[in-house]
């Protein structure tokens, strides 16, 4: 019986950020919602947390004040008072109490200690494409049972948690970059001639940024399609092998009503070298990419 791997990489996600890392990461203020994808951890909160005092909190301590405010009177003392009034306009005041609510969020405990081991994804587009990561990868750890030893998945699962760090990283400098070039754009030189010298420099750092944007989606879209491809890859050989397994059934149960007739029997099939090599090609241009970015 094969142990259970631990994870190699965690993404926590809420409506502000999401947060990728190496390490594992947590909730504050709420439940967690936790869901395994091969190597990978999904962190996402449940609920909403509160902020303040409850009104149940507030009611039993002046609950506890009145019972305290009893038992001294019940031995005799004279400042029961002073626990009593207290408690009971706590008691009253309680009916007016609504915690204000918050939504949970994601925390990464080891953020100011171990800094390289975290991205933070904040611009809705980058959240976005991360999420989409994460269920591309769900698809292609999904098909690992089926393609039982054409693959060394614990080799794949370090890949794949590789992969999908260094793509956070590369969203991580685009979305420095999309805040650069919106803050150069934001720039007003309005009564500059163009060929002012202020006015050329930012139109020189705006056609760079505007390059290196380009640059950096290029890579990421690169990289997301070699994803998709394995996913896609590994699919549809199980939807085949579906097909072929059904296939050899049908025709050992043909085969006993007429062992003769060869027309029951399907001709074997000769792309079936051709396609475990398009599973194996996807794997090893995703482990392996030609001149991957740094």
């Amino acid at each position: 019986m094969s142990s259970v791997r631990p994870p190699l990489l965690f993404v926590a996600q809420d409506e502000a950020v999401v947060i990728i890392s190496t390490l594992p990461l947590r909730i504050s203020g709420g439940r967690a919602e936790v869901h395994r994808t091969g190597p990978v951890v999904a962190i996402s909160p449940v609920g909403q947390g509160s902020h303040g005092w409850t009104r149940r909190e507030v009611c039993g301590f002046g609950v506890l004040g009145v019972l305290l405010a009893c038992a001294v009177s019940w031995f005799g003392g004279e400042w029961w008072l002073v626990l009593a009034v207290p408690g009971a306009i706590l008691q009253v005041a309680s009916m007016f109490v609504r915690s204000e609510l918050k939504p949970a969020s994601v925390v990464a405990p080891d953020f100011e200690r171990q800094p390289e081991a975290h991205r933070l994804l904040m611009a809705a587009e980058d959240r976005q494409t991360i999420s989409e990561v994460v269920e591309v990868v769900g698809r292609i750890c999904a098909a690992w049972p089926t393609l039982g030893g054409m693959i060394d998945v614990v080799s794949a699962e370090h890949a794949l948690a590789r992969i999908m760090f260094n793509l956070s990283d590369l969203l991580a400098r685009r979305q420095r970059l999309r805040q650069t070039r919106d803050g150069l754009r934001n720039q007003s030189y309005a009564g500059l001639p163009a060929n002012n010298p202020a006015v050329r420099s930012l139109t020189a750092q705006m056609d760079r940024t505007d390059r290196a944007m380009s640059q950096v989606d290029a890579e990421i879209s690169r990289r997301i399609a070699a994803l998709e491809k394995t996913a896609n890859a590994s699919e549809i050989f199980i939807s085949e092998e579906a097909l072929r397994r059904a296939t050899r059934d049908a025709e050992q149960v043909l085969a006993e009503f007429d062992h003769e007739n060869s027309l029951w029997r399907p001709e074997p099939s000769t792309a079936l070298t051709e396609e475990f090599e398009a599973v194996l090609t996807a794997y090893r241009e995703l482990i392996n990419p030609p001149d991957e970015a740094e």
